[in-house]
């Protein structure tokens, strides 16, 4: 079965979509959580600047993989490796707010929602790196003339 060059657009959009809702929940529902942190071991003010510094880079990653879906005149390789550096950055993007969620699980019951959403959050960029990875070696011919 071959990818068409429609499903790959769709794709890249769609995988776009998702990193742009990662970005969205980190800035509206984890960066808030975390600045309201009164545990005493917190560090509110190192972490919010992180938090912020994520969502750029989840929100440039997706203008990126948008950017990819335009039709475009590039070589075959360099599509590929566009995607494999999209690839690299959400991936990033997954291990950080899992991190980070782990640290906020153990304070007890006040961080627990914003460690369920930074874990949500690291799940959905892991999905979407995979994908990312596997449509890069999808690539279909008709792509490398046409993008």
């Amino acid at each position: 079965m071959s990818a068409t060059v429609q499903l790959f657009r769709r794709s890249l959009l769609a995988f776009a979509a998702a990193t742009g809702t990662v970005a969205l929940l980190i800035a509206v529902i984890v960066i808030p959580g975390v600045s309201a942190d009164t545990f005493p071991g917190g560090t509110p003010e190192q972490a919010v600047p992180a938090f912020w510094g994520l969502a750029a880079t989840a929100t440039v990653t997706g203008l990126l993989l948008v950017l990819m879906a335009v039709p475009t005149r590039v070589r075959r390789f360099l599509a590929k490796s566009v995607l494999g550096l999209a690839t690299v950055s959400i991936l990033l993007i997954a291990l950080r707010p899992n991190d980070a969620a782990m640290a906020y699980w153990g304070p007890g019951p006040a961080m627990r929602g914003v460690s369920l959403v930074a874990f949500a959050c690291a799940g959905v960029s892991l999905i979407v790196a995979t994908a990312v990875l596997s449509t890069a070696f999808l690539l279909p011919r008709a792509v490398a003339g046409d993008l």
